[in-house]
Formats: C-alpha cells, structure tokens, sequence
C-alpha cells in the first residue's frame, strides 16, 4: 500500500444543505437506493427548504471509503462503504465535542453496529435496540381485490378518526408525540393527500399512508388497524390495494417491517414484497433531547 495511503486520516465533511449533500453523494447512495430509501427520500424532501439550526448533513471519508450521515428530525440517518472504526470516531468525536443531542441511530445493521460499538468504547455510555427491521420492496402486486372493501384518500371530516388512530400508531412503534405534533403531521398529510382509508362500506376500518418519493420510488407507512378492526384481513387488504395503486405510477414500491412482528412480514410476502436487507433502530442513553 502506498505509505501516503496508510497515514491518511478521515475526513469530516459538513454540508450546508440537503441539496449540497444529494449532489455530493448521490452516486454512492443510489447504488443500493432501497437500503438507503429513507435517506435519499429526506435528502429530496429537504432540497426545497432552508437547513435547520438542528440539521446535520456530513460525510466521514477517507481512501475509497465514506460515511453519511443526516439528521433532519429525531434520529441520525447512516449509511457506510465500511465499517473501518476510524470513520466513526471522526463524527462521534465531533458530535462529542459540539454537544449535539440525539436520540438515536438509524441504517444498515453492519453500519448501525459499526456507529454502536465506538460510541460505547468512546462515551461508556450504551446504546440499546429500539426496532429490529427488515426493509421490503415490491415491483408487482399479487393482491386481489375484495369487493366489500374501498381505499380513498383520507379528508378532513375524517380528522377525529385520524387523531385517534395516529396517536394509538405513534404509541405502537414506541414515538412519544405530542398531540399537538400530531395534529400537525396529519395536517400535512391532507395537505399533500398521501394517508388514506380503507372503508368496509362507510366505515374506516385501516389506514395506510405514503412517504419520501424519490425519482420513482416511494415508501408505503402509518399503516394500523385500531384493534377491533384486526384479524379480518383489513391491513393486508389496504397495503395491497394501495401498493397496486403506487405500482401504477412508481417503479418500485418499498415498506419497513417489524422483524418482531411475524405476522406483518408473513403478510407483506404474500402480496408481493420481497426482502432486501435488515435496517436497525438503536437509542442512545442521553439525557438530552431534541426539540
């Protein structure tokens, strides 16, 4: 190896928007664009708004090898060529040293491992599982149709219902929310007209939304079906309905699962998803928190 190689140290890059950052780093990312959906649907979201004070938008490189990483929200995004620890105690040193708060991490399970095992060596502080994930993608939908059931787009006379169901969603996958965030987020989503409701005649039984489109990807979420609706086949039926309905503007067609919901990852084979890789959820131990 030449002796120039095995003195270089990593270098931190901070980028000043999620434009700069896209730009500097799409070719790495869309090279395993599923994996890396979350990132790139948030990187393309954000290209249209100013950077937050709490934003971060930095790469870790050094040789061939890169680090990413975005916060736009609660948890730090990831996504790494290696897992050399090198990489990682370049951006840990520096969220260290500026006090950034964070509650957790989230990427690829060897990268996730990679940030765990040298923030623990360097802050003696642990980080513990909140989700094991799997991430699915589907290209075609093998689901049919059943005609007592009906899936629209959700409305504002629907807001009660909506409320209720979004903060029983939030409370499941383990986010404290405040009500009034609540409100906000189901605002935007009428706005925008990506959550709807599957109808068994007039009444709402499921829900299902769509999120971070990029290019010709999107990525089905916020499904629930409150529990007296469940075991009748309703979240099957509207994830189904719904992902037929994407496939006809979109290439691909992506969901997070719960690896310890057998049942979910059971269903979302059945009408045509297919695994691609594990994603982990870890949270840290800090007493700090966002805004």
């Amino acid at each position: 190896m030449n002796e120039s190689k095995k003195t270089e140290t990593p270098h931190l890059s901070k980028f000043g928007s999620a434009a700069e950052l896209l730009d500097a780093c799409r070719h790495v990312l869309m090279e395993h664009e599923i994996t890396n959906g979350l990132m790139l649907g948030i990187l393309e979201k954000n290209t249209s708004r100013q950077k937050d004070e709490n934003d971060i938008y930095w790469t870790v490189s050094c040789h061939d090898e890169i680090l990413v990483m975005v916060m736009s929200g609660l948890y730090i995004i990831l996504y790494a060529t290696s897992t050399d620890p090198s990489l990682y105690r370049v951006a840990i040193l520096e969220l260290i040293e500026k006090n950034i708060p964070f509650p957790g991490i989230i990427g690829p399970k060897p990268t996730a491992d990679a940030f765990k095992t040298v923030y623990e060596q360097m802050t003696g502080r642990p980080m513990t599982i909140k989700m094991n994930q799997r991430i699915y993608q589907a290209t075609s939908s093998t689901y049919r149709e059943r005609e007592d059931l009906s899936l629209a787009c959700a409305t504002k006379k629907d807001i009660p219902v909506l409320l209720e169901w979004m903060e029983a969603f939030y409370l499941e996958v383990g986010e404290d929310v405040e009500p009034d965030l609540i409100e906000e987020r189901l605002k935007d989503k009428l706005e925008r007209k990506t959550l709807y409701l599957l109808r068994h005649n007039d009444t709402p039984v499921s829900m299902v939304g769509k999120e971070r489109p990029f290019k010709d990807i999107i990525t089905v979420s916020y499904v629930f079906t409150p529990p007296s609706f469940r075991r009748r086949g309703y979240a099957t039926t509207s994830v189904g309905m719904f992902t037929k309905m994407l496939l006809e503007s979109y290439r691909i067609v992506t969901l997070y699962t719960d690896l310890s919901n057998p049942t979910s990852n059971d269903i979302y084979r059945k009408i045509g998803y297919v695994p691609v890789t594990d994603s982990i959820v870890y949270r840290t131990q800090s007493e700090h928190k966002r805004s």
